[in-house]
């Protein structure tokens, strides 16, 4: 079947004036012609505004112009479908009725697009602008006029159009009355002809056999049901989105040109279920579906029980046809890996239990509002494994060139239970795996390394004594108390570096004496250290340990933590192909992340990049962004295809 794309003109094709938003659309369009696709303009604008761009796009297909009152089909005169004269009445009447119901306006006829992109000095405050070229319908843009530029207004534009639908209602003309807040304007069109109706009697005419995909970021339900596919772009409306077979990542002609590019060649089908996030008025993007039943799965850690959510994601990868493995290293508590294809590695890495309720909460449900989910483990990081999980729709796994491994694991809030038992008991699964992402919060920035982690209890001795006769004994807070001088001395030296490139040190418990009036004879202080990357554990303790021998030589001093600072070489090819394809931003974190872990014990280059929010991290009101969890699925499938196909 031959293919005819539909295009719309103002904000899908181009901006005002006819403005080019890629400079290599224009070969797209001739490179698809050249394969026999029909390209045409579908409009509200008159033909005087259309032809000028069907020109300028080269474009090989008919116009649809004012709502259908009109077309143009090529080598034939143009064609209309209205009466003569229908609409003289109210191009007299309406100018004559806005003007007397909106005293000191102005009722101009314009050549709208040209004056709408460069008004003329007028500092009218309620202003009206009709298209001069319109024959068959009214456009009507309302607003006013502040120092050289249009504004549009939505509160005047809502009575213009209440007191114009009144007026045509009394004179019982066929005209239906259209406002689209979108635009700003209020279309007067004949009922007797639609773009809907001109399309099929075009089609049924002269392009019999054909499959029509529409692409335009407006709504026109008319249209819609009327052509075979319908496609849209980044900044359409949400009701405009739900209606599409799929929406671009990108707006204007990028969008279009992105549509074009992978919906009409190759890969077509994939394109569409990857980017299917709105496939019905009523259905939700499998990312928020995802989301929201693993938030709703409690994994609160402790316990932990990660068991239920291992079994959800196995379920749902055995629908994508993928095998997966349930890994149970305690009761209740288990990881989910898979592993696809052959040869050289790639890791995507998520943790799938959460910290504690917020108190005097057991559970919660997700919420979605505001363009955000809401629940335990929104941000940190169920969203991030919903992004993973829903990135594998529509790859093409029988065809993977190298290998992409799952692992989705348990206990990373807590002791790493779930990561440590794969490296020391599945390490196999690792064997060739060269890089990897952990989805860990990052606000969709490109996280290269972070602080490692040491945390040191140190108890000191003392001996028991009256509190009346301190001197007979040995007071253990009093040299703790002058340990944690000497660490303040150090934590002074360490000033705040948002960029993770120095140390720091903090007191984080102390506690020692039995009664009020009994000299202690133990005092326990906890020291959390965090390391750059310049140093390591190792160094760090014998710090601690030193100044706490200075202050009591028998002072037993424990490792309670140790993990190594991490970083990956900045140059490494996965961050390269993540900076090309998102454009984000780098930067170092002063959180530990399972990054170093894997990095340490399996030498995976891992870089953390993930749809979450720090700040909304272990947050009673946690949450995440809808946009944010979308667009991390689709940076996901583009480092997938990269690697694997």
């Amino acid at each position: 079947m031959r293919t005819m794309i539909l295009l719309d003109i103002d904000g899908t094709l181009v901006d005002t004036e006819y403005k080019v938003n890629s400079d290599s659309i224009f070969g797209t369009i001739k490179a698809l012609e050249d394969k026999g696709i029909i390209f045409s303009l579908n409009s509200n604008r008159a033909l005087e505004d259309l032809l000028p761009a069907y020109k300028k796009f080269g474009l090989n297909g008919f116009i649809i112009g004012e709502n259908g009152a009109f077309s143009v089909v090529p080598n034939q005169q143009p064609s209309r479908y209205v009466k003569d004269g229908e609409i003289t009445v109210l191009l007299e009447r309406i100018p004559k009725l806005l003007k007397s119901r909106f005293p000191g306006s102005e009722f101009l006829a314009k050549d709208t697009v040209a004056f709408l992109q460069k008004p003329e000095k007028n500092d009218a405050k309620i202003l009206f602008v009709s298209n001069k070229f319109r024959k068959y319908t009214m456009s009507i843009f309302v607003g006013r006029v502040e120092k050289g530029i249009f504004v549009r207004d939505l509160k005047l534009l809502k009575q213009a159009s209440e007191l114009v639908a009144a007026e045509i209602k009394a004179l019982g003309a066929e005209f239906d009355v259209v406002t689209s807040l979108t635009s700003g304007n209020l279309l007067i069109n004949p009922k007797s002809c639609s773009k809907a109706t001109t399309l099929k009697k075009i089609v049924d005419e002269q392009y019999e056999g054909y499959e029509v995909v529409m692409i335009s970021d407006d709504e026109n339900s008319g249209m819609i049901g009327s052509v075979d596919r319908f496609y849209t772009i980044s900044n359409a409306n949400e009701r405009v989105k739900a209606a599409a077979v799929c929406v671009s990542e990108y707006d204007h002609a990028k969008g279009v040109e992105d549509i074009l590019r992978n919906v009409v060649l190759d890969k077509a089908q994939s394109y569409i279920k990857r980017h299917s996030t709105y496939q019905s008025m009523t259905s939700e993007p499998a990312v928020v579906r995802l989301t929201k039943e693993l938030i709703n799965i409690n994994t609160a850690n402790p316990p932990g029980r990660e068991i239920e959510a291992a079994r959800y994601i196995h379920s749902y990868l055995k629908g994508l046809g993928i095998d997966s493995e349930i890994i149970e290293f305690e009761p209740g508590r288990a990881n989910v890996v898979a592993s696809i294809g052959k040869g050289d590695g790639l890791m995507l890495n998520g943790h799938i239990d959460t910290v504690p309720f917020p108190t005097g909460k057991q559970n919660n449900s997700a919420v979605v509002k505001g363009g955000r989910i809401y629940g335990r483990g929104a941000a940190d990081m169920k969203g991030a494994v919903a992004s993973i999980l829903a990135s594998l729709e529509g790859i093409d796994i029988d065809n993977f060139k190298r290998r992409l491994l799952l692992a989705f694991v348990a206990d990373e809030e807590s002791k790493f239970k779930g990561s440590q038992y794969l490296l020391g008991r599945r390490k196999s699964l690792f064997n060739g795996v060269r890089y990897g992402i952990i989805a860990e919060p990052s606000g969709l920035k490109i996280r290269l390394g972070q602080k490692g982690i040491l945390g040191v209890k140190i108890g000191f001795r003392g001996k028991m004594a009256h509190g009346s006769s301190p001197w007979l004994g040995d007071n253990a807070i009093a040299k703790a108390a002058s340990f944690v001088q000497d660490i303040e001395r150090l934590r002074e030296a360490r000033e705040i570096d948002e960029k993770a490139q120095k140390g720091t040190i903090a007191i984080t418990r102390m506690n020692g004496g039995v009664a009020g009036n009994v000299i202690p004879d133990y005092c326990e202080v906890h020291v959390d250290r965090r390391i750059a990357p310049n140093s390591n554990t190792a160094a760090a303790f014998a710090q601690i340990k030193k100044i706490a021998k200075r202050h009591d030589r028998n002072a037993a001093v424990e490792i309670k933590v140790a993990r190594e600072p991490y970083r990956i070489n900045p140059n490494s090819r996965l961050v390269k192909w993540l900076k090309e394809m998102t454009g984000a931003q780098t930067y170092y974190a002063r959180t530990y992340t399972e990054a170093e872990l894997y990095g340490r014990v399996a030498g995976i280059e891992c870089v953390v990049y993930g749809p979450g929010e720090s700040r909304w991290s272990h947050d009673p009101n946690e949450s995440v962004s809808i946009a944010n969890l979308q667009k991390a699925t689709k940076t996901y499938v583009s480092v997938i295809e990269k690697w694997c196909l």
